[in-house]
């Protein structure tokens, strides 16, 4: 048997090294790398789910805070008839201290949403432009909810007077509402003295 010399030994010790390092590379280290690139992986996508989750319970926190602001606002105490009434006294209050001459105000059908209900006033109302303007910022800040959902606006011959046709909502809760008595009229048309 031959003896090997030197370049041989080294050579043979390089490629049993070389073999050596590949089945570690493949049976150690490619295995951990891939685990570690999953669980990398896996801790950036929690990370951003938990993200998510705390911008949701922020929502939930301001939500929650807005629904309990607007609880209170948001009820009702009687039948569907009662709380149109209830409306159009609203808008009287609102309009009482203007000086705008209200043609008609008339109920339009309300609106069950499940949840909610909604109530629709149409107002036809004449008078400057400043008291017409005043009107709408009333309503706009109203403690109930209460808002504009349609405005037509006419001038006329004079330039300072204008016409309005509004149609105003209301919002009630349902799940209190009580069941409209038999018998019972619904709202009609409310016309105002003196036109």
């Amino acid at each position: 048997m031959r003896a090997f010399n030197q370049r041989e030994r080294l050579l043979g010790v390089v490629t049993v090294t070389a073999v050596l390092l590949g089945l570690c590379w493949q049976t150690v280290v490619a295995p951990q790398w891939s685990r570690y690139a999953r669980l990398r992986s896996d801790l950036l996508e929690l990370r951003l789910t938990l993200t998510r989750m705390q911008a949701n319970l922020r929502l939930k926190d301001h939500i929650e805070a807005r629904y309990d602001a607007l609880k209170g606002l948001i009820h009702h105490s009687g039948t569907p008839s009662q709380e149109m009434s209830r409306f159009a006294r609203l808008l009287t209050e609102i309009y009482r201290p203007l000086d705008l001459d209200i043609q008609a105000i008339r109920p339009l059908p309300d609106k069950d949403e499940g949840f909610y209900h909604q109530f629709a006033l149409h107002v036809e109302m004449s008078g400057p432009i400043d008291q017409v303007a005043a009107f709408m910022a009333a309503v706009a800040t109203a403690p109930e909810p209460v808002r504009i959902e349609q405005v037509e606006l006419l001038c006329q011959e004079r330039p300072d007077l204008m016409t309005a046709s509004v149609i105003v909502t209301k919002v009630v809760t349902t799940h209190q509402m009580a069941v409209q008595r038999d018998g019972e009229a619904p709202a009609v048309e409310q016309k105002l003295p003196g036109t």
